[in-house]
């Protein structure tokens, strides 16, 4: 999958953690706030340069639009910052960061 290939080369090239994943939504952690931003910040640039098929691209919720710099399907990213705490997950035994 072409979304998902992206976001994971991006975030390794930022030192993040996958924690979980559902849908196309991924929940990542980063040791510095830096690192999460240059993440998004890449992976929104990888993501409209990517070669999306025609199917995405004529899709009514995708489009190729150079002068709106929309580029296939629109992504969103939200980061927090501050204090964790972690456990480990029941079923995946991966860190969850709260």
């Amino acid at each position: 999958d072409i979304h998902d290939s992206i976001i994971r080369k991006c975030y390794a090239d930022h030192s993040g953690y996958e924690i979980t994943t559902e849908g196309d939504a991924f929940n990542l952690a980063f040791q510095h706030p830096a690192d999460a931003i240059g993440f998004a910040l890449k992976a929104q640039l990888s993501l409209y340069r990517a070669k999306w098929p025609e199917g995405i691209l004529n899709h009514p919720d995708g489009c190729d639009n150079e002068k709106k710099k929309f580029r296939g399907f629109r992504v969103r990213f939200g980061m927090h910052h501050g204090p964790t705490t972690s456990n480990v997950h029941e079923t995946t035994g991966r860190t969850i960061y709260q």
